[in-house]
């Protein structure tokens, strides 16, 4: 046994020495491992990228509709002021026109029965 000692340290100790010239160097181990993490890193990536593509599509979604909406409101509303402007000025009209025909009947009612009292008391 102790030739067995004699002859095998020698060989274990230049293994070792090689080993530890190597150590700096990363083992088949090491680089299956940095290439894991890479991997892990760019499908955490993807994952996340992936999920914003599927936000981003929902918003973009969801804001087409929106505008959309306030378009046709605005549309509508648009068509509302329309509407109302038109009615002022009929409403306008009216009262142009019904002041005119109060006035003139009232005139030629002056006119044409002088000796009737047309006081209210107001």
């Amino acid at each position: 046994m102790n030739f067995l000692i004699r002859f095998l340290y020698p060989v274990a100790f230049a293994s070792t020495i090689a080993l530890s010239g190597c150590a700096s160097e990363p083992t088949m181990a090491d680089l299956m491992r940095e290439h894991a993490e890479t991997a892990k890193s760019e499908s955490e990536l993807q994952t996340r990228l992936s999920g914003e593509w599927e936000r981003g599509s929902k918003l973009l979604s969801s804001g087409e509709n929106k505008v959309s909406k306030g378009n046709q409101l605005i549309e509508d509303a648009q068509k509302d002021l329309k509407k109302g402007r038109d009615m002022v000025t009929e409403g306008y009209k009216e009262i142009d026109e019904g002041r005119s025909l109060m006035g003139s009947s009232e005139q030629l009612f002056r006119e044409k029965f002088p000796t009737l009292r047309l006081e209210t008391g107001k």
